[in-house]
């Protein structure tokens, strides 16, 4: 059987290859439809050392091809769910030629629910200054905090979302006008209405 397993700098690999460069991976694809038996056989060559692109990608065109395979594909890899799920999304989110070969797919899984440009500049941080999956949570955190901070004080610099108690009360306490000849002064403190 040959490898579905396409290098950026190699075709078609033989399984004993493939399996024994593992680590080396980052996406394997097909361009032939495969029958659900060699997808699983190909499955069944990933090993624990794994970065997971692959496995994302080969799962990617499992679920694609044969619906909801998680479970035939835990069993297969030795692989849980939940992890083959995480790496099957993350791998949705990078294009082959976006992922960083020097980064692990969690440190991807980290910035996968930003938008491309703040997904790069961030990798881009995390190779620099060699951040740990945690590291850069904690630094994407704190900046999205930061970010979050700016624009609620733009806001209320902008007066958005002041003296919406004292418009309410003014509301309620006439809300079907003052009577005919009658004007209506709302004091500036507190808010209340009195007719004059």
């Amino acid at each position: 059987m040959q490898s579905r397993d396409y290098w950026s700098d190699s075709a078609n690999v033989p399984s004993v290859v493939q399996a024994a460069t593992a680590s080396a991976r980052l996406s394997w694809s097909t361009d032939e439809e495969l029958p659900y038996e060699d997808w699983l056989a190909d499955g069944s060559l990933f090993d624990a050392h794994d970065p997971g692109w692959a496995i994302g990608d080969w799962l990617a065109y499992g679920v694609a091809n044969f619906g909801n395979c998680y479970g035939a594909a835990a069993l297969t890899t030795g692989l849980a769910r939940q992890t083959l799920m995480q790496m099957a999304l993350v791998a949705g989110q990078f294009a082959p030629a976006r992922r960083r070969d020097g980064l692990s797919l969690k440190l991807h899984a980290v910035v996968a629910e930003l938008d491309s440009d703040a997904q790069d500049d961030w990798l881009d941080r995390a190779s620099e200054e060699q951040f740990n999956p945690r590291q850069l949570r904690a630094m994407l955190n704190a900046w999205q905090r930061e970010a979050l901070q700016q624009r609620h004080g733009a806001e209320r610099r902008r007066g958005k979302g002041r003296r919406i108690g004292a418009d309410r009360r003014s509301q309620s306490l006439n809300p079907y006008g003052a009577p005919a000849g009658e004007r209506v002064v709302t004091c500036r403190h507190c808010g209340e209405q009195f007719t004059a």
